[in-house]
């Protein structure tokens, strides 16, 4: 079986339940470079959602080791199955976060065939961030709030509702301390 995972520089494949990639180009990479079937559990079925009509991609429980086809992995420990991996494709971020998964596998029995730089949609990101402090648009100091509120707040606590309602108390101050414009035009 050939199996697909992300994973943080310390081989951390899940982080407060969640995954190490939500990144759309991972995505469509993976669509772009494996023609053949790929399995994917119900834990990334909304990763794939827009793609889960192609006929390649399937929804399933379990791994099923005799299977020659393509695991896209996110929740599972690889550990017993590993006799089972024929190839591993790891895209890898250069990131360390808290990690509940961790990838157990001992990749020096596995040959490195190649290696890309792989670049996440960077220029969009920036993009996005010059259109959130451009002062035409946003006053500055709700343009940074806000991204910091966005893309700044992680959390682990016991209760996982108590980061969201961190971020819903940030977001009410930010609308608090926003100056209104009377200006009907």
């Amino acid at each position: 079986m050939n199996i697909i995972v992300c994973l943080d520089d310390k081989f951390g494949m899940l982080f407060n339940k969640r995954r190490q990639s939500k990144d759309k180009k991972v995505i469509e990479d993976i669509l772009n470079t494996i023609k053949e079937d790929i399995y994917i559990n119900t834990f990334s079925e909304d990763l794939f959602e827009e793609y889960l009509e192609l006929p390649n991609i399937h929804v399933v429980d379990g791994i099923s080791p005799n299977n020659e086809s393509y695991y896209f992995i996110e929740d599972i420990n690889l550990k017993d199955y590993e006799e089972d991996i024929n190839n591993i494709i790891i895209y890898k971020w250069n990131r360390v976060y808290p990690k509940d998964l961790t990838f157990e596998i001992d990749l020096s029995k596995y040959n490195l065939e190649s290696e890309e730089e792989f670049v996440k949609a960077l220029r969009n990101d920036v993009m996005l961030m010059n259109r959130a402090f451009d002062e035409n648009l946003n006053n500055p100091d709700y343009a940074r709030k806000l991204y910091l509120i966005e893309n700044c707040i992680y959390g682990v606590d016991i209760q996982p509702i108590a980061i969201q309602i961190s971020k819903l108390r940030f977001f009410i101050s930010l609308v608090v301390d926003q100056k209104t414009n009377n200006d009907p035009t």
